[in-house]
Order: structure tokens, then C-alpha cells, then sequence
């Protein structure tokens, strides 16, 4: 039962966190896209639309995760560039905008999570 709890506290936590931010008011299918792109971004994988678009486990249709993927970037979310894997491919990456935000959330985590283990 207290793996249970655990698991709740840290849940609502994150939800906390997650919600403390400008990043909570965005819709779910496009925090997950973010945080798919945030960890390939962080292990170094370069990500273009389509290896949004056919993601099965981003929830949505092709089309609209490609909608969302230009919503985001016109949100000031993510930027395109040219990719250096081909000319004619644009690599999607975090703004940062994005990356401020993620900043903010670890730092706000790590903060509850010292305050809750010390």
C-alpha cells in the first residue's frame, strides 16, 4: 500500500508542477509532443514532422499532429531549421521559450522533491 501513495504523491506533484506553469495550460496531446521532443532533443536524436506524424504513440491523426505541430510553432513553442541529415527535411526543436519552461519545472521538482525527502 505504500508503493501506492508514493506513487499518488509523486503523481500529484508532478501535476502540481506541470500546472504551476505555462506549460499545464496546454492541452495534453501537445505536452506530449514537447516532452517527445524534449528527450530525443536531449539524447541527441534529430527529430523532423514525420517522426511526429507517424508516432502511434502520440495520440491523433497524421494531420492533426501535424496541425499541432504548426500551432506549437506558432505558439513560439518549437522551431524548424534545416536539418543537417538532408536539404529538403526541416528538424524540429524545442524554442526557447520551451526550454525556459522545462528549466522552470525541474527546478520547481527538484525543489518539492528536496522539501519531501529532507
Amino acid at each position: 500500500m505504500q508503493h501506492k501513495i508514493t506513487f499518488l504523491a509523486l503523481s500529484n506533484i508532478l501535476k502540481a508542477v506541470e500546472g504551476g506553469c505555462t506549460f499545464g495550460s496546454i492541452e495534453l496531446e501537445s505536452q506530449i509532443v514537447l516532452k517527445f521532443i524534449a528527450a530525443n532533443e536531449q539524447a541527441g536524436v534529430e527529430l523532423c514532422v514525420t517522426d511526429i506524424t507517424n508516432n502511434n504513440a502520440i495520440p491523433g491523426a497524421a494531420a492533426t499532429k501535424l496541425k499541432r505541430v504548426h500551432r506549437l510553432r506558432d505558439e513560439g513553442w518549437l522551431d524548424f531549421s534545416t536539418s543537417d541529415q538532408h536539404h529538403r527535411r526541416l528538424r524540429i526543436v524545442l524554442s526557447q521559450k520551451a526550454k525556459d519552461e522545462m528549466r522552470q519545472m525541474s527546478e520547481l521538482l527538484h525543489h518539492q522533491l528536496r522539501s519531501i525527502l529532507s
